[in-house]
């Protein structure tokens, strides 16, 4: 599928990563689990919207580098960012 080939995942990428807001750990502790790369996640999402497969599926696809339940929770997250509305979309979790 054209979509999902690299050169054109790349080229998505480039487009969408200056619009994501950098992400700063500030836990106190440190001792939490490390954040899952965007790219990966970003991904996951197109996997998703490309394929019309479920969650767990992209997830799979992506070699378990990322659970369903960060790429759901990473969806909404692009969904309110102005990521979206510079692409057109509602904003309310459209992703």
């Amino acid at each position: 599928m054209r979509a999902l080939d690299l050169e054109v995942m790349d080229a998505m990428w480039a487009a969408v990563e200056p619009l994501l807001s950098g992400r700063v750990d500030e836990h106190p502790l440190g001792c939490h689990n490390p954040r899952i790369a965007d790219r990966v996640c970003f991904e996951g999402i197109v996997i998703r919207l490309v394929t019309g497969c479920s969650w767990v599926t992209a997830e799979r696809l992506l070699g378990n580098q990322v659970s369903d339940t960060t790429l759901r929770a990473r969806r909404g997250r692009v969904g309110r960012s102005r990521c979206v509305r510079r692409f057109g979309g509602g904003g309310g979790g459209g992703l």
